[in-house]
């Protein structure tokens, strides 16, 4: 099996081999290969917890970036992203506003036809005028057109705001990926060892820029 060694490096080992005591007549050289493992990411070494001569295991994290930059970064993409959904307008005041005029609307409606039956019955019985009849139908008229309005107006209010809220959100689909990019760049901040190895040397130390 392959050892791997880091710049953490590996050397190439020398063997003899002995067997009870008695000396082998053969050697033979058994080459290692080595790895040169950096950081994915620039900047000051936070931590680097690796010795010569250390083995390493296979995907262990051996140090840190410092990411603190990349962090605030993120930090300010979901600021953002926050006051985009605090600029989304609430329609529902407003509908319910125009839903309570509609409730008005409703009732001064019940009341007319309420009123416009007992005035048949006064012209049946030759006690109201065909004028009476006639303006209350014509004041039935008016509020139900009033009622479509106002249910037109629930509608426009609703499709306004829909369409607003939508053309707001839609600045928060780049910014989300903004984030993923920054997580991508958080994740780097980690120095991985890729195989199992031994340190051979050692390039830098915490605190110094890579």
């Amino acid at each position: 099996m392959n050892r791997y060694a880091f710049s953490f490096l590996l050397i190439a080992g020398l063997a003899a081999c002995n067997n009870n005591g008695i000396r082998s007549d053969a050697s033979g050289t058994f080459e290692a290969e080595e790895i040169i493992v950096s950081s994915e990411l620039s900047g000051r070494i936070i931590s680097l917890v690796i010795q010569e001569g250390m083995l390493l295991p296979k995907d262990s994290v051996v140090g840190t970036i410092d990411a603190v930059g990349i962090s605030l970064q993120k930090d300010q993409v979901e600021a953002s992203i926050q006051s985009l959904n605090a600029k989304t307008i609430d329609v529902a005041p407003q509908v319910r506003l125009l839903e309570q005029q509609r409730a008005v609307q409703q009732s001064r409606l019940n009341n007319l036809l309420q009123e416009k039956q007992r005035v048949e019955n006064l012209v049946k019985a030759d006690a109201a005028t065909k004028k009476q009849l006639d303006d209350i139908i014509a004041q039935i008229d008016v509020v139900e057109k009033e009622m479509n309005v106002t249910l037109q107006q629930i509608a426009v209010q609703r499709n306004n705001v829909s369409t607003q809220n939508r053309s707001i959100l839609s600045e928060g689909a780049p910014l989300q990926k903004r984030i993923a990019q920054l997580n991508d760049q958080l994740q780097r901040a980690r120095i991985l060892n890729p195989a199992e190895g031994t340190v051979l040397t050692k390039y830098a130390e915490p605190g110094e820029i890579t």
